[in-house]
């Protein structure tokens, strides 16, 4: 079985950073994933850092670390941490189980997040 790799584009939405991830968020890709977050959040002057979880095919443990330190840099700078957590998505369901929905800024979608 051939593994999903994890994809990631960042892009501006109005005053907004918004990072899509997509494929699988694991030990071996948490590591870049921290980066790109750190990279979108120091482009400056961004109001809101949007992470799209919606197309992640699998979310292990690493990726939790990482967005709890994205959601802490915001807090630290102001510069508020969303997450798009998706419907249906892997990442989604961890964020249930572990009750990180309830720690975590999340939006339903993407225009709600960066309105």
């Amino acid at each position: 079985m051939t593994k999903a790799p994890m994809n990631t584009t960042t892009e501006r939405a109005g005053d907004s950073v918004l990072v899509r991830v997509a494929g699988e968020v694991d030990l071996a890709t948490a590591a870049e994933l921290r980066g790109v977050l750190a990279a979108a959040a120091d482009l400056g002057d961004a109001r809101v850092l949007v992470a799209d979880l919606s197309d992640v095919t699998f979310f292990g443990s690493a990726g939790l670390t990482v967005l709890l330190t994205a959601h802490e840099r915001g807090c630290e700078t102001g510069v508020p941490f969303v997450v798009v957590p998706g419907v249906e998505s892997s990442a989604r369901r961890i964020l249930e189980i572990t009750e990180m929905l309830e720690v975590l800024t999340t939006a339903d979608s993407v225009d709600s997040a960066i309105s």
